[in-house]
C-alpha cells in the first residue's frame, strides 16, 4: 500500500482529519521547525529554544485552524507543502514582529500548554537536535 502524499494528507486535514494532521506533522516537522528557527533568530544569531518551540506550536495551530480553507479541490504535494510553509512564515512573521526586548513572543495563544504537540502527544515541538 502506497503511503499518502502530502497533498492527500492536507486534503484530509482540510476535512478535519486529526490523524492526517499528525502525519503531516511527522512529514514536515523538521522543515517547519527549521523555518521557525530561521525566522525568529535574534539579531545576535542566537535562538531561544523555548521561544522556537512556542512559535512552532503556534504555527502548527495556525495551520490546523486555516486548513478548512483548502476544501475546494485536492492538492498536489507541492501545493500542500508550499501552503503549510507559507502559513508558518505568516505566523512567525507576526511572532518576530511582536517580540519584546526579552524576545518573548506575545502573539502565542496562552491556552496551549507547554510541551504539547500538534498531534496531541506530550513532548517538545522541536525535532531532536534541531535548535542551534
Amino acid at each position: 500500500m502506497k503511503p499518502a502524499s502530502a497533498g492527500e494528507l492536507m486534503t484530509a486535514v482540510a476535512r478535519g482529519d486529526r490523524t492526517a494532521f499528525g502525519q503531516v506533522y511527522d512529514l514536515l516537522a523538521v522543515a517547519v521547525f527549521g523555518l521557525v528557527v530561521d525566522m525568529i533568530r535574534a539579531e545576535n544569531g542566537q535562538v531561544d529554544p523555548d521561544v522556537a518551540e512556542t512559535a512552532a506550536l503556534d504555527a502548527w495551530t495556525h495551520v490546523w485552524r486555516k486548513a478548512p480553507a483548502l476544501t475546494d479541490r485536492p492538492l498536489s504535494s507541492a501545493e500542500a507543502i508550499s501552503w503549510v510553509l507559507s502559513q508558518v512564515r505568516e505566523r512567525c512573521s507576526l511572532v518576530a514582529a511582536d517580540r519584546g526586548p526579552a524576545h518573548e513572543p506575545r502573539t502565542v495563544a496562552a491556552q496551549f500548554p507547554r510541551g504539547s504537540s500538534a498531534n496531541g502527544k506530550r513532548g517538545s515541538m522541536a525535532p531532536a537536535g534541531r535548535v542551534s
